[in-house]
């Protein structure tokens, strides 16, 4: 049977890690809308700090990945704040969980960098800075360093740096003329259990595949719950002309309209894991009972009796 590729890849998407979905279908949620105001040309995109990721989400655009990395993946090999581009030369520039990788005082040269390359907007989304997220990242690491001796090194990197400053991001966008609006993302209440349970599988057999499953259930049905306060990341958009500040209204009411006003309980979360358990251990009883068809084949088949009678044949030799 055929399977049609557009199936196939919205399936790999779901599979991503949820943290990782999130952040990426955010902004494909606006790089749409903002490709419905100018319908006459694929948008084009730099994501900076990028990684092929953004072409898994972003497949029928135009996107520039640009990183200090060197790899087939990158486009652009570049500092992000001396970025090797001419003045406006994107449609737009996006950064996806970048600025908390930043040492804090290169911050603002990396978001005047994003404001001078992007010719109309800027979409901004990654972990900015209040208790919730300090607790959170805090309690995380402290799990991963019990259960493996060792530190996650991105997340290192946030303890390290500090996480930014959503107030300062927004307001430093604003005084260089550029109007922005936050939307919330990755709900803090969902977030930190999940990814203790995906660091959990880490440790068991096929924990992978376990992990993966989860991820494809919760990014199919929770995606838009997951819009709320308290929450782990902000998405950021930047409008460099006040002629498209509608499409900034646009995006609110985008996400505030798909947001169901109320966040499910996280039983419904635990009830998914418990699915997912199951199917797992009705899949391994499955391939077991597969097995002892093959050995009860065996036996009709006569093998194993022509082996038994070889071995007492052979025994009766010796006791001669």
């Amino acid at each position: 049977m055929t399977i049609n590729p557009q199936i196939e890849a919205e399936w790999a998407r779901l599979r991503y890690p949820f943290d990782q979905y999130q952040r990426y279908r955010d902004v494909k949620e606006v790089v749409d809308l903002i490709q419905t105001v100018r319908p006459d040309r694929p948008v084009r995109i730099l994501d900076v700090g990028g990684s092929p990721t953004a072409w898994k989400f972003l497949p029928e655009y135009s996107v520039t990945t640009a990183n200090l990395s060197v790899s087939e993946a990158i486009s652009l090999q570049t500092d992000g704040t001396r970025l090797a581009c001419k003045d406006e030369s994107f449609d737009v520039v996006i950064t996806v969980d970048t600025l908390e990788h930043l040492p804090e005082a290169l911050r603002p040269a990396f978001l005047d960098e994003l404001m001078r390359v992007a010719a109309d907007y800027i979409i901004i989304t990654g972990p900015f800075a209040n208790d919730y997220n300090e607790f959170g990242e805090a309690t995380l690491n402290e799990y991963i360093v019990n259960a493996f001796h060792a530190h996650h090194q991105f997340l290192q990197e946030h303890l390290q740096n500090g996480l930014p400053s959503l107030e300062l991001c927004r307001h430093q966008l604003t005084a260089a003329g550029a109007e922005n609006i936050a939307v919330p993302s990755g709900y803090m209440v969902y977030w930190l259990p999940l990814m203790v349970i995906k660091v959990s599988l880490m440790q068991v057999w096929q924990g992978a595949d376990y992990s993966a499953d989860l991820d494809a259930l919760y990014n199919s049905q929770r995606y838009w719950a997951d819009h709320r306060l308290p929450s782990y990341r902000h998405l950021v958009v930047a409008a460099k002309h006040s002629a498209d500040n509608p499409l900034l209204v646009a995006v609110e009411q985008h996400f505030s309209q798909n947001t169901p006003d109320y966040a499910p309980d996280f039983s419904s979360i635990v009830a998914m894991w418990q699915a997912i358990t199951w199917q797992r251990a009705l899949k391994a009883r499955d391939m077991e009972i597969a097995v002892l068809r093959k050995q009860v084949e065996g036996y009709k088949s006569g093998r194993v009796m022509r082996l038994l009678t070889a071995l007492h044949n052979l025994l009766s030799v010796f006791r001669k």
